[in-house]
């Protein structure tokens, strides 16, 4: 049920668009610091930890969003239960 949920979908399609592009950007910027002299070290390090404290505030957001998600399933669901339940003991 929860798989085929269209909004749990975009979510999930929506954070491995995230993950594919962070993991580039970091790809990137370790290219760069292999190469890079000392004092564009510490510049790159620091884009590399700016990166990271995004995509922990990012993952944070996408996380609240599947777990409001999952609340408004477990309702309909308990709804659809309750209707069941009521149906029966008539």
């Amino acid at each position: 049920m929860v798989r085929d949920d269209e909004k749990i979908k975009e979510l999930r399609d929506a954070f491995k668009a995230a993950a594919k592009e962070q993991h580039e950007k970091v790809k990137g910027l370790h290219k760069q610091l292999k190469d890079a002299s000392d004092e564009d070290k510490d510049g790159l390090r620091e884009q590399l930890k700016g990166l990271r404290t995004e995509w922990v505030e990012g993952m944070k957001g996408n996380r609240e969003e599947v777990r409001a998600r999952l609340k408004e399933i477990r309702e309909e669901f308990k709804n659809c239960l309750l209707y069941t339940s009521d149906a029966a003991d008539e």
